[in-house]
């Protein structure tokens, strides 16, 4: 149960600074101090300003029906009020600060301690007023109602029809005057003005597409008229262009007709030499009697290559070649073992990963059983812990209302009969007989669900260990893959350099082969 321990305030009313711890279990009279004229015992200011920094500090609006900056000391222009509450039960100190300003919005700030420590997460932070004052209700295990009828008590909140706001005499004058009809004709008329409008607004769009239509033809035939300029001066243009071209093209034609004439009595001679070749290629002769001709045909035409000597280097080439074609051999048989080993390595990994996959199917099937179970016991527990929350707050009201009743027990000095001014049908023994049954209901109740909120933590640990193992198991089927990538990427290395040194090897013969017959 929450406990107020302790009011701050400056600028509040008659308050310049204040700083009130509250004593726990007692009652509390309040005197206000008379500064005006200390000769007079009268009861001063400040008795109420201090109801009022605890229903500003909750509610964020006075006790009394006057605005906020009616409430600020004369001699400031904002104010400040906090409210530190405690709760053994739960080990919590909750505190509010309100600040209040004659000219701009009101601010509003909470605070959650537990267990001695502040809660730094968002869990106390609104994103509005209005949300912190439902927020600090909700917190407190009460209704604004509820406040000012059992916990705030004041003449203030007796309001009479000449001190009602616009708005409620407005209502209470609709009740009795039928006064409602006129805002449902003016709901009706604007229903159908709406399809009316609705209508008009099309209208403006299609006049819009008209114009903007006639805008485009008339800039498309400005635009049409220019490129009919442009054109016949274009038109001029490419006539001298074509003429000059067809200029060029017969001079360039007389050129090559001398070109060609010339080529023609180098072809004629080279086909004189090319018989005189082909003969010596059909001879029986020797490679070297047949270059010896081949250089005495071809002496008119310049110097021609030592091919004595291209003979020697291609028959090195050929050794050499022959070497490396053995050296190739071996490495394509060693390249086709490890080929060979790599695709039994492969198979083995897909075939354990086959195997994960099936097990990890069935524990994923099990995980998933898990948390559906979980997920219901989740709801439960969350639904258990709201009604017991409300059987919480019932309870608190119902305390704090016999103990108000308590608080005015009055007893009878002839007979020390206790009764209550108030309410004099109340038995006071019964009263603190329930009283205490209440107090122990609501420790039980406050336990049990302090107990719920552990399952809830419990039940989330659970889930979060299952969404871990699931996690896992996704983890390591992606290593699984990687590794069936790692050996599938080595064995198409191995396959692709066996293919290129078979490629390789193939050439090679096929030059050697070449080689010989030349």
């Amino acid at each position: 149960m929450w406990k107020l321990n302790r009011i701050t305030t400056q600028n509040l009313c008659a308050f310049k600074e204040l700083d009130y711890t509250l004593t726990q279990g007692v009652t509390t009279l309040i005197f206000g101090d008379n500064r005006d004229n200390e000769s007079q015992r009268s009861n001063g200011s400040g008795k109420s300003a201090l109801l009022e920094c605890i229903a500003i500090g909750i509610t964020g609006s006075p006790l009394r029906k006057i605005k906020n900056e009616e409430i600020i000391n004369d001699v400031a222009d904002e104010c400040y009020v906090s409210l530190e509450f405690a709760n053994s039960s739960s080990n919590e100190v909750f505190t509010i600060e309100r600040s209040l300003y004659r000219k701009g919005a009101s601010g509003v700030r909470c605070v959650i301690e537990r267990d001695g420590k502040t809660v730094t997460t968002d869990e106390a932070v609104q994103h509005s007023v209005d949300a912190y004052n439902k927020y600090i209700l909700e917190k407190l295990g009460i209704t604004r109602d509820e406040l000012f009828n059992n916990f705030i008590l004041s003449k203030h909140r007796y309001e009479d029809f000449l001190s009602s706001s616009d708005k409620e005499k407005k209502e209470i004058i609709n009740r009795f005057s039928n006064g409602i009809v006129v805002d449902e004709a003016i709901a009706k008329i604007t229903e159908d003005i709406a399809p009316i409008e609705k209508e008009l607004h099309e209208v403006d769009l299609e006049l819009a597409g008209v114009d903007g239509r006639i805008k485009m033809l008339v800039e498309q035939i400005e635009q049409e008229e220019n490129f009919k300029e442009e054109r016949a001066k274009s038109k001029v243009e490419k006539i001298a262009a074509i003429e000059k071209s067809i200029s060029d093209k017969r001079e360039l034609l007389r050129g090559m007709g001398v070109q060609i004439d010339a080529i023609s009595d180098v072809l004629l001679t080279l086909d004189t030499t090319d018989k005189e070749i082909q003969l010596l290629e059909d001879s029986e002769e020797s490679l070297k009697i047949c270059l010896n001709g081949i250089e005495v045909v071809l002496k008119p035409f310049g110097k021609l290559t030592d091919w004595n000597s291209v003979l020697q280097t291609k028959t090195n080439e050929l050794s050499l070649a022959e070497t490396e074609q053995a050296a190739l051999s071996d490495e394509i048989i060693t390249i086709g073992g490890e080929v060979e080993k790599q695709t039994h390595k492969c198979a083995e990994i897909k075939s354990l990963h086959a195997q994960f996959v099936v097990d990890a199917t069935t524990k994923s099937e099990g995980y998933k059983k898990q948390l559906a179970d979980l997920e219901k016991e989740m709801q439960e527990a969350n639904k258990l812990s709201t009604s017991l929350l409300e059987k919480r707050r019932v309870h608190s009201s119902t305390i704090e209302s016999l103990k108000n009743k308590i608080a005015g027990v009055i007893t009878c000095p002839k007979c020390a009969f206790e009764f209550v001014a108030s309410d004099k049908s109340f038995d006071v023994a019964q009263g603190e007989e329930e009283l205490e049954l209440l107090k122990t209901e609501l420790e039980k109740t406050t336990q049990k669900r302090t107990e719920t909120e552990k399952t809830i933590v419990f039940i989330e640990q659970d889930q979060k260990d299952i969404q871990q193992a699931r996690r896992k198991l996704n983890t390591d089927n992606s290593e699984w893959l990687a590794k069936v990538d790692v050996a599938e990427k080595e064995l198409q290395t191995l396959n692709y350099k066996f293919e290129s040194l078979q490629r390789r090897s193939d050439s090679f013969q096929t030059n050697l082969s070449r080689s010989k017959m030349t």
